[in-house]
């Protein structure tokens, strides 16, 4: 079927029936009425151009070929943005969720390339567009490695979405994955010091979220251990912005 990453498989590929994953959608907005939970804010899928995620990426693993992954991934998105349509109360679509890839890769799309190869109406629903962008951290999960503040992925990403011409003007960013490797220490602090007030600091990114608070043992960039005994380095720099301190930086260990 393409190109797709062979420890995922079958696994990261589309739902076999849209049927299905509308159905789920309704289930998911029916039991947030049931409990009284406002539900409004939605992902269609997680980082569509990670192979890990979603599959094939492209017709062959080719850098050069088109990316298949966003036309699978439109289908998702207009599937749930009609179940949304016509459930009560307004809820909108986080796009995207994209992972960090700054440039097209063999077996991944690009970040702004698959921005970029959206259709139209998908690029331009209502909605904020969803970024991941980690920060000294090595790892496949993580994509890419990105400076601090992750402004050239930035920037492409903005003008993939910008190069759409939608009438409402491009949707707002979120960087609603990062974080920093716990045994980057005191620098990796500094790093997602220097990230967190890049973000701030521009006016296209009206929110970034640290992923995750308490560790994740498979993917470690948490800012407690798994046991909750212990804040690791980078709490400090999420306190200070947190606090609207204008240094960030100065509440890192030395």
């Amino acid at each position: 079927r393409g190109c797709e990453a062979r420890e995922a498989g079958p696994r990261a590929r589309m739902p076999a029936d849209l049927g299905a994953y509308r159905a789920l959608v309704r289930a998911v907005l029916e039991l947030g009425r049931a409990e009284g939970v406002e539900l409004p804010w939605w992902a269609p899928w997680n980082e569509p151009n990670h192979p890990l995620f979603l599959g094939p990426q492209r017709a062959a693993c080719d850098a050069g070929r088109p990316a298949l992954a966003p036309g699978l991934y439109a289908e998702l998105a207009r599937a749930m943005a009609a179940e949304l349509a016509a459930a009560p109360g307004e809820q909108r679509l986080v796009l995207g969720e994209v992972a960090g890839f700054d440039a097209p890769r063999r077996d991944a799309a690009g970040a702004a390339e698959f921005a970029a190869a959206l259709p139209r109406d998908v690029a331009c629903a209502d909605g904020v567009w969803g970024l991941h962008a980690y920060v000294r951290v090595e790892d496949e999960l993580a994509a890419d490695a990105q400076a601090p503040g992750a402004g050239a992925l930035l920037d492409a990403v903005a003008a993939a979405l910008d190069g759409h011409g939608c009438p409402g003007g491009p949707p707002p960013i979120w960087i609603t994955e990062t974080g920093t490797d716990p045994a980057a220490g005191a620098d990796g602090c500094r790093a997602m010091a220097q990230a967190l007030a890049a973000w701030r600091d521009d006016p296209r990114v009206q929110a970034a979220f640290q992923y995750t608070f308490r560790e994740d043992t498979a993917f470690p960039v948490g800012l407690a251990d798994a046991g909750l005994t212990r804040l690791e380095p980078a709490y400090a720099a999420w306190l200070a912005r947190a606090e609207g301190r204008a240094d960030l930086a100065a509440a890192c260990a030395p």
